[in-house]
């Protein structure tokens, strides 16, 4: 089994990948499974010289197990540093579309927000980071102000579309009337 070193943007990182990879352990099991899973594989170089690696309180160690179908033996594995900038992108990504999946069903069933917002961030971890809760409740309300926007926006262009066709029908029947 390789292991290759990648190095997370942010502390909450890595136990969002501890929960998608399903594991309690330190170091992280990678598996072909799931989106993340499959991105972190197809951003695994090789190197026929160790390349030295950077390892630090925000570094992780990604478990490779060997595949029949992809194998590293005799070579040396690394993420270079523009595809860590990716990786961390990536994982923003799919942590941002996963709080919003949650809480758009959280909403669809009746939970409240504060509510939901806490059951995430202890389901996956993250109780223990308070500026994350703040973050992702302003994130939240921003979101919802957005969405709220676009339908006022929506509603109001229908109430015009409908006064200007009331006012041409309105202006039509005058006519018919003083003719």
């Amino acid at each position: 089994m390789n292991t290759i070193v990648l190095r997370l943007k942010k502390d909450y990182y890595k136990e969002y990948l501890l929960h998608i990879f399903d594991t309690n352990q330190n170091d992280i099991v990678l598996t072909r499974t799931n989106e993340v899973g499959k991105y972190l594989y197809s951003r695994i170089r090789e190197s026929d010289l160790p390349i030295k690696s950077i390892i630090d309180n925000k570094t992780v160690k990604l478990k490779i197990p060997d595949i029949n179908s992809i194998t590293f033996s005799n070579k040396f594995i690394y993420y270079s540093q523009s595809d860590m900038l990716l990786i961390n992108d990536f994982i923003q990504v799919h942590f941002n579309m996963y709080f919003h999946r949650i809480m758009l069903e959280a909403d669809r069933m009746g939970y409240e927000k504060k509510d939901a917002l806490e059951a995430f961030l202890f389901g996956l971890g993250l109780n223990k980071y308070e500026t994350l809760y703040e973050t992702l409740k302003k994130r939240e309300y921003r979101n919802e102000c957005i969405l709220y926007t676009k339908l006022y926006e929506k509603l109001r262009q229908k109430d015009y579309r409908y006064r200007a066709k009331t006012f041409v029908f309105i202006k039509k029947s005058l006519q018919m009337v003083e003719n």
